[in-house]
């Protein structure tokens, strides 16, 4: 005779189908007895468990006649005895499927092992604490014996095959981090990286906060951070790069906290100093930086995942979710290039303080979560040195002076140095009909500055900034009596300028620099 107990219990003869217990109290005599393996259970607790809310003034005799069931169930009296102890069911080893599976398990055969079961241990049969003890240690068996079953698996090269039964088994048992870990592995050598290090996330989150997984995990985890390719996507150091010192030394100190943030109106050099203090930071973040210009249209956040081997769910909440997992438990640096609106930004935030990010724009960007550094133009002894001259003559002077000290414009000066005298510069400059051309060598340098922010311009407010640069004394007033437009409204359209740093302002008065003038007269 068989009895299988990993799963609904059941009685089977040597030969023929399943013999059908006759009533619920069988089952659960039997099931307590079975659970004892061997040892003798006494009446009060059979009792107990056939009537766990009181017995009736019956039980003793309904326990009887159960009894007597079961022992003419087996056709065999000394199968089931009464002795000083209580009731003892006799039974051998290989009789009981749960015996079986545990000599199967001992003898490293675990499919055959595994194969015995029908489902959770004692299903449904009653809530005998022993019963529940059994079946509870059962159930640890089988986890534990599930467990090295997939480790073999693995071992064999079968780590696809497992992704779907390993996510099954973490859903079921969410605080079993052995799952987890076998499912992490499982899909990093299914080249799906990403997706591992957000499965240690998940896990991480469902323990609840302010709870961190065990050190087996964790260790998973940093292996699959070790294995990661460096990402390196910064852009070269800029050359010709002079000054500056104490905006780098500042902001080094800012960018420990996260994140830093630095705006300044076109061309005077935010870009370039960002891109510098990346590299001279990088060594701080050593799992890799990322750079992206957010003017030039692409998809940003796409190509940060693809550096980390993963692809871009389709729904841009769950791509920014898997780009913030990726960079949670690592130190990453992340610079982003000329960003209009906080908006474009947020998405590409790691959201960890382990990460440092750089953002560049025209506005100040208010509303990020990160220390601002407003620059200005560079000073007159770092505005010579880009010249790369010596000389403080008035000529020298007159070149940093009609360059406006921005360093967009005085780097193109120092490339016509290298044809053209100190002295010969400054009078070719002073020409307002040359000066624009000068400096914006072969489609770049100021021209290319303003047109980025001239051409992000609604056609109204471009409109309005042409016919404005023919006035000497700009105000609100005068900005709307030239437009033929109400106060407010022209008002409004000088604040835009003035929020892209195409007009300066002060005590009510705007202003456009000298070079702006031109650039305005030039596109009317």
């Amino acid at each position: 005779m068989r009895f299988r107990v990993l799963g609904p219990l059941a009685v089977l003869p040597d030969k023929g189908p399943e013999v059908a217990l006759r009533s619920g109290n069988q089952r659960i005599v039997l099931s307590v007895l079975l659970s004892a393996r061997g040892r003798p259970v006494s009446a009060e607790r059979l009792i107990a468990a056939v009537w766990p809310a009181g017995p009736p003034r019956t039980a003793a005799n309904s326990l009887q006649v159960a009894i007597h069931h079961l022992r003419q169930l087996f056709g065999d009296p000394a199968r089931l005895t009464l002795g000083p102890g209580g009731y003892t069911l006799h039974v051998r080893p290989e009789e009981v499927d749960a015996e079986v599976f545990e000599r199967q398990v001992a003898a490293g055969r675990l499919r055959e092992a595994l194969a015995l079961w029908r489902g959770p241990a004692y299903d449904q049969v009653s809530d005998d604490p022993g019963v529940r003890a059994e079946a509870a240690r059962l159930q640890e068996a089988w986890l534990t014996a599930v467990a090295a079953r997939i480790d073999a698996d693995l071992a064999a090269g079968q780590a696809a095959e497992l992704v779907g039964e390993l996510r099954h088994l973490v859903r079921e048992h969410p605080a079993r981090e052995r799952f987890v870990g076998q499912l992490m592995t499982a899909l990093d050598r299914s080249g799906r990286r990403a997706e591992a290090i957000e499965a240690y996330h998940d896990s991480r989150r469902a323990l609840g906060p302010g709870v961190q997984p065990g050190a087996k995990l964790q260790k998973v985890l940093q292996a699959l951070l070790d294995a990661e390719l460096e990402v390196d996507g910064l852009p070269p150091a800029p050359a010709g790069f002079r000054g500056r010192q104490a905006e780098l030394a500042e902001l080094r100190a800012l960018l420990r906290a996260g994140a830093v943030a630095i705006s300044g109106r076109w061309g005077v050099g935010k870009s370039a100093l960002a891109i510098r203090l990346a590299h001279l930071v990088r060594d701080d973040y050593p799992d890799g930086q990322l750079y992206g210009d957010l003017r030039a249209g692409d998809d940003v956040l796409g190509r940060f995942l693809a550096a980390f081997g993963a692809e871009s769910p389709e729904e841009p909440a769950e791509r920014a979710a898997l780009f913030r997992s990726l960079v949670a438990d690592r130190r990453v640096l992340v610079v982003l290039d000329n960003a209009t609106t906080e908006a474009q930004v947020e998405p590409l935030l790691p959201g960890t303080p382990s990460c440092g990010v750089i953002v560049t724009s025209r506005v100040r960007l208010a509303g990020l979560p990160a220390r601002q550094l407003d620059l200005a133009p560079l000073p007159e002894r770092d505005a010579l040195a880009v010249l790369a001259t010596d000389r403080r003559d008035a000529a020298a002077l007159s070149i940093v002076s009609l360059c406006e000290r921005l360093p967009v414009a005085l780097q193109a000066a120092h490339d016509e140095l290298a044809t053209r005298s100190v002295a010969g510069l400054a009078e070719a400059l002073a020409d307002p009909a040359r000066r624009l051309g000068l400096l914006s060598p072969a489609g770049r340098g100021v021209r290319a500055c303003l047109a980025t922010g001239y051409d992000g311009l609604s056609p109204p407010v471009r409109s309005a900034f042409r016919r404005l640069a023919v006035l000497k004394d700009l105000t609100g007033e005068t900005a709307a009596a030239a437009l033929g437009i109400p106060s407010r409204a022209a008002g409004d359209i000088l604040d835009q300028l003035v929020d892209v740093r195409l007009l300066d302002v002060e005590a009510g008065r705007y202003r456009y620099s000298e070079l702006v003038r031109l650039f305005a007269l030039e596109v009317s």
